[in-house]
Order: structure tokens, then sequence, then C-alpha cells
């Protein structure tokens, strides 16, 4: 598991078509390619996707990522340099990097934001898998220590 910053918005691209995108370079010519049925944005870090250089069309298609976003959940939580505020627990985004400098963003994977700094990412199905399973035990867990809780406040509330 990695710890890391939340990433930055990278820009949209300009759709071609319905499940297409495109990057225009400076001789009229044009590289596209497809939007994975699961994907509900392509991005790259850079607002400018026409007349690319083929140099820059290398790094463009580097930067390309398709991208599905799934929610978390609220919570109301305090630290002492913000004092007490709403965050997102457990939101994430299934992403591929068609074009990777390196193998591994091939495929999609899973990055899980866990806290509003902390991420877990690049999961494969196995990984997610596993950290699903973990947080049913967890839960099972907190079902557990609500029952206590409850039976704490009743004993409690008894002496009162």
């Amino acid at each position: 598991m990695t710890a890391l910053a939340a990433p930055a918005a990278p820009a949209r691209l300009t759709p071609v078509g319905a499940r297409t995108w495109t990057m225009t370079l400076t001789d009229g010519s044009t590289a596209t390619g497809p939007a994975y049925s699961w994907c509900e944005e392509c991005r790259t870090s850079s607002h400018d996707e026409t007349d690319l250089t083929p140099r820059q069309l290398g790094v463009r298609l580097a930067d390309l990522t398709h991208n599905a976003v799934f929610p978390g959940f609220k919570v109301t939580v305090f630290e002492d340099c913000h004092g007490t505020y709403t965050t997102e627990l457990l939101c994430g985004r299934i992403h591929s990097t068609p074009h990777p400098e390196d193998d591994r963003g091939q495929a999609p994977l899973v990055d899980l934001q866990v806290t509003e700094t902390t991420w877990i990412e690049n999961l494969g199905p196995a990984e997610l898998a596993d950290v699903a399973a973990k947080l049913r035990a967890q839960a099972d867990r907190l079902d557990q220590a609500h029952a206590r809780l409850v039976a704490a406040r009743t004993e409690w509330e008894a002496q009162l």
C-alpha cells in the first residue's frame, strides 16, 4: 500500500465522438483512440491537445488516462490543524493508461482514497478484493463495538 497526496485535476480532452479521444499534430494528422465503455472521462495533464509535435504527442499519450470515479461516504472528523470538518472516505477511481511509460498502467486499476490526503493506489482485482474483505471484517468489528457500546450505555443509564 502506498500513501500519496491527492492527485491534481488534469484537463479533459476534447471528445471526437461518443467513445473516442483525439490529438492533432502540427502537420494536421491526428492520433485517435477508444474511450472504454466504463470510462467517464479521458484526461491528460495538458490543456492543449492540438498543434502537437511528434515528441509532444508521445508525452501526451503517456499522460492519457481513462477514468471512472466511485463515491465514498462522508464523515465529520477533527484534526488539530484544521479543526472539525466533513470529508469523504473510501472514494476512488478506476483508471487505465493505454500508453504508459511502463507496463503497469495498461490494464484498468483502482486508486482508493482512504482519507483526504492518503491513497492506496494501483490495486488490481485481487488487491481490491483483499481490501474489500478487510473492510468487511472491520465492519463486523464495528458491529461488535456497537453492541458493546449499547450495553455500556444501558448500564450507565441504569446508574443515574
